[in-house]
């Protein structure tokens, strides 16, 4: 647990802060909106309760970008899982420069929200949606020093195509869900 503040991705991290919270998205089956969803993928590695393990992260990554018909290269920016924890952080952040070398955008958002455990998921897919939306890369509140880059501490205004909301579950659930812009792939 933080002692102060949850600080997503922030070399000086020191654990999580544990919220409560909801969100709800709408789906529908015609075009407009927020937010398309392309694609997901889903894997469980089961190996450590809190710590991933093996390429099950990977698989999850591929199965979303096969669903949605895209290469890495175009994700242009990552809704990170961002837990604030010192090895989950320092893992994840590996993970995404191993996986996506153009270096698309990553930001976390529990700075501000706190980790609402099972509700975390739907929340970022939310803000995701928004971003995309809105074309913003928000800000990731309480992060100093980010151990990424670009690593957006204020927010952002650009062009958005594809986001990635990456969720990683206690026993290994990893799930990875890409948003488009809903008139990007009309």
């Amino acid at each position: 647990m933080a002692k102060s503040q949850l600080r997503p991705f922030d070399r000086d991290r020191d654990g999580l802060v544990v919220a409560e919270g909801a969100a709800a998205l709408v789906l529908e089956a015609k075009s407009g909106g927020y937010a398309q969803v392309l694609g997901w993928g889903g894997t469980a590695d089961a190996v450590h309760p809190t710590r991933p393990a093996g390429d099950a992260i990977s698989l999850a990554l591929q199965q979303c970008l096969r669903g949605a018909q895209i290469a890495a290269a175009e994700v242009s920016l990552i809704q990170a899982h961002g837990t604030g924890t010192r090895r989950n952080d320092e893992r994840e952040a590996a993970w995404i420069a191993a996986q996506f070398p153009q270096n698309p955008w990553v930001w976390a958002s529990k700075g501000a929200t706190g980790h609402a455990l099972g509700a975390t998921a739907l929340i970022e897919a939310a803000l995701a949606s928004l971003a995309l939306h809105h074309g913003v890369i928000p800000p990731s509140p309480g992060t100093q020093h980010p151990i990424y880059q670009p690593y957006a501490q204020t927010a952002i205004a650009g062009p958005l195509a594809v986001a990635l909301n990456l969720s990683f579950g206690f026993g290994g659930q990893n799930a990875i869900v890409a948003l488009g812009h809903p008139h990007h792939f009309l």
